[in-house]
């Protein structure tokens, strides 16, 4: 009996030990697992702000890429106009007013003679052009068109006299504009006299400020012209008949 009681004592004993061990190692069990859904609650947490993260990254490429594309558009847009305004501006400009007729009327004198002419007596020109109100755009030339009627008189000679109205169509070059004036070149060729003649030169208008509302302006030439004809009988001969001459002379023009 006395050994039975000793059993029941060492079995109570150990019962007392090995509850609370028990009881702990159950604790710490459970603590264990707790911390491994909440490793797994983070984890899924972290996951879960990745995606967010990775979405709003795809949304905001989406939205500059978007606005990149509405913004070529947009410059795409403006070129395809401004080249249409351009082209609109080239258009008007192949065929833009020059301000209006121009007519001028002057006097020229010979400041040099060719052949057959040298030794004779030069009278004064009398100068008359017309350029009308239309400018051509040639690349970097600005170029309006006129006509121009002349005299000459070559007299008192040992060859025969020659004299007559030459009548040309001419082409004005802008060559620059200064604080005074515009200086410009022109080329004309026509009838002078009786036979085919040519003329170039350079002019120089002054507008003259204050007098008829801008619409007065004096003008300085220096022009050469030619002519086939230089009142010489050249048949059966090796030489020719042409001649020419250079004068300068003052125009008043006026701007209708």
């Amino acid at each position: 009996m006395k050994n039975t009681n000793s059993y029941l004592m060492f079995l109570l004993m150990l019962l007392f030990i090995g509850l609370p061990a028990m009881a702990q190692d159950a604790v710490e069990e459970e603590a264990v697992v707790e911390e491994a859904e909440e490793a797994t609650v983070e984890e899924e947490a972290v996951v879960e702000e990745e995606a967010v993260e990775e979405e709003a990254v795809v949304e905001e490429e989406a939205i500059e890429e978007e606005a990149v594309v509405e913004e070529e558009a947009v410059e795409e847009e403006a070129v395809v106009e401004e080249e249409a305004v351009e082209e609109e501006a080239i258009v008007e400009e192949e065929a833009a007013p020059a301000g209006g007729i121009v007519i001028g009327v002057g006097t020229g004198f010979t400041v040099y003679s060719g052949v057959y002419i040298a030794d004779a007596t030069k009278a004064p020109s009398i100068d008359i052009f017309v350029r009308i109100p239309y400018t051509l755009y040639l690349g970097p030339l600005n170029v309006s068109v006129g006509a121009e009627l002349q005299t000459y008189s070559f007299t008192e000679n040992d060859n025969p006299d020659i004299s007559g109205i030459g009548l040309m169509g001419v082409a004005n070059f802008d060559i620059a504009e200064t604080p005074y004036g515009a200086v410009y070149a022109h080329v004309g060729a026509g009838l002078l006299g009786s036979s085919l003649g040519i003329t170039a030169g350079a002019k120089f208008d002054y507008s003259i400020p204050n007098v008829m509302e801008g619409k007065l302006s004096a003008t300085a030439f220096l022009k050469a012209n030619a002519t086939l004809d230089g009142g010489i009988d050249v048949t059966g001969t090796d030489e020719t008949a042409s001649t020419g001459w250079a004068n300068f002379g003052i125009a008043l023009n006026y701007a209708l």
